[in-house]
């Protein structure tokens, strides 16, 4: 089993590594505990780790980490380069269910372990995942610094995959920004180094971020052509983590379009993707972008999945991005447009309240009520402003 996973661990991005790991997960499973159970050093946590990968692009972050977690466990397992990786994978998963704090802590024990045992590719993948935290929390500087310390890092070793997606992701902080001029060539860039490499994965990264750019410049036909694109590619490759940021950026862009029950099915989408990873960071921005798009037609609905949005923000420690922050805003000031005071609180107390299960039910329930508009006719531009 060792074997078979370590021919495709370099390759893991590409669709055929995880198909592979699908006809063979009860094996690769039973490999797993049986080597765990019995201690197998190093075995059971490099199993766990070129695994990592697996659960990232299935969304299945809850079997991963706890796979890892039990291989770190295991006495001397975090010593030498396989337990840098473990806690590198670790660290990784435990961000994507918006777990910063042991996120923080594996990542900070790989980096410790590789002082010992040098990897540059494990040390280059370190930097990327302890600049997703630094997103999170909302220290772009910090992250931006990472990402590029890892792509220098990346360009140097010659892992040209790696470094297109360290390409992509600097764009995106200075898209996060608003700062789209500088972010664009970055873009291009990484495009191009994903054609180079001939990574699918990598290359969805940056077509995606030039479907933000068109759409941030106000080519809303551009945006809409490059993010179709990038979606049916993942939808294909059975990518569940990028597929929801992908639906999220489509969603905005038809949205600004005036097809709101598009927009809605393909947030409800992402949704239903989230909820089986969570608690995860994209669940929070999917009930933000719905309440964005209820904000006109049902402001109570829209300010309840938006308080509860912020209160979940607020007890995991995950910041908005600037840009997110100015679309947020936008949403606010329409409900207070909408709704009188009283009715306004009464709202935002109640979506304070709701758990993470509520509120996600919620946003189903009202991405329901949008599908069955069953219709996906522009309306009018009035209201169409009011969803964006």
């Amino acid at each position: 089993m060792r074997a078979f996973l370590a021919k495709r661990v370099q390759h893991w991005s590409e669709p055929a590594f995880s198909a592979a790991v699908d006809d063979e997960l009860d094996n690769v499973r039973a490999a797993l505990r049986y080597a765990l159970d019995h201690g197998m050093l190093p075995a059971g946590p490099r199993l766990a780790w070129q695994l990592g990968p697996y659960w990232y692009v299935r969304g299945n972050y809850e079997e991963g980490r706890m796979w890892l977690d039990e291989a770190l466990s295991l006495p001397g397992a975090a010593d030498g380069p396989d337990g840098a990786w473990a806690h590198a994978e670790a660290g990784l998963l435990a961000r994507l269910q918006a777990d910063l704090a042991s996120a923080a802590d594996h990542l900070l024990a790989a980096q410790a372990t590789l002082q010992r045992y040098p990897n540059e590719l494990c040390t280059a993948s370190t930097l990327n995942y302890q600049a997703d935290v630094a997103l999170d929390r909302g220290d772009l500087q910090r992250a931006r610094k990472l990402y590029e310390q890892g792509r220098a890092l990346s360009r140097r070793i010659g892992y040209t995959e790696l470094e297109a997606i360290q390409t992509t992701f600097p764009a995106q902080v200075l898209l996060m920004q608003d700062n789209v001029d500088a972010a664009a060539p970055l873009a291009r860039d990484a495009l191009e180094l994903a054609d180079r490499a001939a990574s699918r994965w990598a290359r969805g990264w940056a077509q995606w971020t030039l479907g933000e750019v068109a759409a941030l410049r106000g080519d809303l036909e551009l945006a809409r052509r490059l993010l179709e694109e990038v979606v049916d590619g993942h939808r294909a490759m059975g990518y569940t983590h990028d597929l929801r940021n992908s639906l999220i950026g489509l969603a905005r862009v038809v949205s600004d379009q005036g097809a709101v029950v598009h927009a809605a099915g393909l947030l409800s989408e992402g949704l239903r993707l989230a909820i089986v990873s969570a608690p995860a960071p994209h669940t929070l921005l999917l009930l933000e972008e719905l309440a964005g798009l209820a904000v006109v037609s049902q402001p109570l609905t829209a300010v309840r999945l938006a308080a509860a949005a912020e209160a979940h923000r607020a007890g995991l420690g995950i910041k908005r991005r600037p840009i997110e922050d100015k679309r947020f805003s936008r949403t606010m000031a329409r409900a207070t447009e909408s709704c009188d005071t009283p009715a306004f609180q009464k709202a935002w107390a109640e979506g304070s309240r709701l758990t993470t299960a509520q509120a996600n039910q919620e946003a189903l329930d009202l991405t329901a009520r949008f599908a069955a508009l069953a219709s996906d006719q522009p309306i009018s531009s009035s209201a169409a402003d009011g969803y964006r």
